[in-house]
């Protein structure tokens, strides 16, 4: 993982990292970066098995609801929500991937293919 500082592309491959001016601290210290890392993916998957959680939760409702329609109305809407959610953690998971490439700061230990 690149120590949260910017680089400008070269044109032939190697990129040139942008200098601090001064006494002005930049980048970030590798133990910062492998917390930072570590909180990161925890709250990924921490939100995904809550979501399924919910997502189960709404299913057994359903199976439980006996046919009233106000509860199989709450179930439906239980797993809406969930459905939901899993939508929204997949999201930004890949918006969280894609800013890591445009800016060179990957937090996930992922990465996009490349076209070349």
């Amino acid at each position: 993982m690149a120590l949260l500082a910017f680089t400008i592309d070269s044109g032939n491959g190697t990129p040139i990292p942008i200098q601090c001016p001064g006494n002005i601290p930049c980048g970030g210290t590798p133990a910062f970066n492998n917390i930072l890392q570590a909180v990161i993916q925890l709250l990924f998957v921490i939100g995904i098995i809550l979501a399924l959680a919910y997502l189960i939760w709404g299913g057994i409702n359903w199976i439980m609801s006996q046919g009233d329609k106000a509860k199989v109305q709450a179930a439906r809407n239980k797993i809406i929500y969930a459905i939901i959610g899993l939508f929204v953690m997949f999201l930004a998971f890949a918006i969280v991937n894609l800013l890591g490439t445009f800016f060179n700061v990957h937090l996930l230990n992922t990465s996009l293919p490349s076209s070349s």
